[in-house]
């Protein structure tokens, strides 16, 4: 009697075929369902909430991934990250930095995405935060800014 093939015991969640055949994929916010700023001035509330309305997540293949969006500093977005798929949920993480001789500016992003839901839903929250000084005339000038943000939306893909 012959013996039985071997299973595939790997325990990469990304080798899966029901998941990796969905890689590499392209998801675009298609409904804000929930959004809430955690910290910021209130008056960028509707930037922020657009930012979220525009988001577009690239996932490749080899667990790694991008997120851009509107109306943010080309030279910090968009962002790179890498994801895991456990089951049905994908967790993802990314995050930017810039420098100038003025300051610097960094962002950070996290979340999941229901792979099980239709249409595909995402939580996540974001972060940036920017920083500047100067000297003039030996006087020290400084400022800090940072803005927090998340929530739930649905993608779909394209």
């Amino acid at each position: 009697m012959p013996s039985p093939e071997p299973s595939d015991t790997s325990t990469d969640p990304r080798s899966s075929p029901a998941v990796s055949d969905d890689f590499p994929a392209t998801y675009r916010v298609s409904q804000v369902t929930a959004f809430t700023q955690y910290q910021g001035n209130p008056a960028w509330v509707p930037s922020e909430r657009s930012r979220v309305a525009n988001a577009v997540w690239h996932f490749d293949r080899d667990g790694t991934f991008a997120f851009t969006t509107s109306n943010v500093r080309t030279d910090l977005f968009p962002l790179h990250g890498t994801y895991q798929v456990n089951g049905t949920t994908l967790t993802f993480s990314a995050h930017g930095a810039a420098a100038n001789a003025g300051g610097s500016a960094n962002a950070e992003l996290i979340g999941t995405m229901d792979l099980s839901a239709d249409p595909r839903t995402v939580s996540f929250k974001l972060i940036t935060g920017a920083g500047y000084g100067a000297v003039v005339n030996d006087q020290r000038f400084a400022s800090a800014t940072t803005a927090a943000y998340g929530g739930t939306v649905a993608v779909s893909t394209g």
